[in-house]
């Protein structure tokens, strides 16, 4: 019988793996056991467990065969590291990190687990992943080599031009010559099921496309740079948030009322009033996501800050407003 894990995690970043699994078209016990299976223990080293003050989820999931095996190893891939067998120096602070990660099974999941999903955007955490057809991809750009991969169960050979997250779809796209479809495609990293380097050169690249494709996907990763956004959201809001899981930021905290006045000094906020009703909610994700996400929302949220953010929404909704004023009929 498999080693069932069980453990508990902050609710954004339960939501926050759930997205990765819907969107990475995977199942939640194979995404966890690829976190588990890619994170190199050593380089927690320097992670400290420090959990949000919010509310838990609980994630559970059982370890394959091949994962399994790797956990009954522990002790020895533990042993090897503090015998210094690793080939790299602990610091003291770091061998005391290590040894609070190995002190029970519950902390070493946990640590894991944030790790993870402590990184902030969803193309990269996607790159840790699919680490291995990524650098492939990435190895045939540069010398201009054809790649051989299986895709939704399909075999087609492609030529791969650039390799970015789309503004549409914040995931890794792969911008490519197909020989079976005769035309340039964008194929998903999550959807390549196998990856083979062909020795064949390229032969159907256009600079001018391609240049262009590429300023489209570029435009993304300006548009989505991660910053500080503060919004009140009653409790209607906040049921309808844990609901509505498309284009969802999940980065968050909910901010204490005893914190409240940190917090208004942080933003140099003149005031912050709360209903009994609604609670306050810093989040880490970029302003094109809320401009996306919120609008469904409609009076069950407030924008606090930043103010360009904030203008935006009064704007959006003054139109809206204005669009639909009593009809004279």
């Amino acid at each position: 019988m498999s080693k069932k894990v069980k453990l508990l995690i902050p609710k954004s970043y339960y939501h926050k793996l759930l997205d990765d699994s819907n969107n990475f078209f995977l199942s939640m016990n194979k995404i966890c056991n690829l976190i588990f299976y890619k994170t190199d223990i050593l380089k927690l080293k320097n992670f400290k467990i420090s959990l949000k003050s919010e509310e838990n989820e609980t994630l559970s999931f059982n370890l394959n065969v091949k994962e399994e095996i790797r956990y009954n190893n522990l002790a020895d891939e533990k042993n090897d590291i503090f015998r210094g067998n690793s080939l790299i120096k602990l610091t003291e602070k770091q061998e005391e990190n290590l040894n609070k990660i190995f002190e029970t099974d519950a902390n070493f999941f946990k640590t894991v687990f944030l790790n993870y999903l402590s990184i902030e955007i969803s193309s990269n955490r996607e790159k840790f992943i699919f680490e291995e057809h990524y650098k492939l991809i990435n190895e045939a750009i540069k010398n201009n080599k054809k790649v051989k991969i299986l895709y939704k169960k399909q075999y087609r050979i492609i030529e791969p031009y650039f390799i970015k997250a789309m503004e549409n779809h914040p995931y890794n796209s792969i911008y490519s010559y197909c020989y079976k479809n005769k035309g340039f495609v964008t194929y998903l990293l999550s959807r390549i099921e196998k990856l083979e380097l062909l020795n064949d050169k390229w032969e159907h690249y256009n600079k001018k496309d391609v240049e262009s494709k590429k300023i489209n996907f570029e435009r993304y990763e300006t548009e989505n740079k991660i910053e500080n956004i503060l919004i009140k959201i009653n409790e209607y809001g906040f049921r309808r948030y844990e609901r509505e899981s498309n284009n969802r930021p999940n980065d968050y905290k909910k901010i204490k009322k005893s914190d409240i006045d940190e917090i208004k000094n942080k933003y140099q906020l003149k005031s912050i009033n709360l209903e009994e009703n609604e609670n306050l909610y810093e989040f880490k994700t970029s302003i094109r996501k809320i401009e996306l996400y919120f609008p469904q929302f409609l009076d069950n949220f407030e924008i606090l800050y930043p103010s360009k953010l904030r203008k935006y929404f009064r704007e959006k909704f003054a139109k809206a407003l204005m669009n639909h004023e009593e009809l004279n009929i």
